[in-house]
């Protein structure tokens, strides 16, 4: 079976940056919330929930980005050689049922792993063609 050449690093961190952030989102809403509900419990429940305007956008663009990811991992399950039919059934049911955390695993399996095994491999070349000086 034909080696896969993994892609570059700035792909591999872009896209690692990108699945990342609806964890990042996520943290950051629950924080958001739990302040308001502080700050109304302190009595200044008058104001509302005032950064709305900035969350509802971005939760928008993170569902939008995240359905994008599922698309992108979902071509990457079915063009990848390294998978056997039944992981990528399996995989596909992951990605479907536990998409965001789905997602990073297979990132650090599928991506992360190649590009150090190449980084790794190109090392040791490095350092027999240093041994053969």
């Amino acid at each position: 079976m034909r080696q896969p050449k993994p892609p570059a690093p700035f792909l591999v961190f872009t896209l690692l940056l990108f699945t990342a952030w609806p964890f990042l989102y996520m943290g950051l809403f629950f924080l958001y919330i739990a302040a308001t509900m502080f700050s109304i419990g302190m009595g200044r429940a008058g104001h509302g929930l005032p950064w709305m305007g900035v969350f509802m956008p971005l939760s928008l663009l993170t569902l939008l980005e995240t359905l994008v990811l599922m698309v992108l991992y979902a071509l990457h399950i079915i063009f990848n050689p390294l998978l056997a039919n039944e992981k990528k059934i399996g995989w596909g049911i992951g990605l479907v049922i536990g998409s965001i955390f789905a997602m990073p695993a297979y990132w650090y399996l599928y991506f992360w792993q190649p590009m150090r095994e190449k980084e790794e491999g190109r090392g040791k070349d490095e350092a027999r063609t240093l041994q053969a000086l």
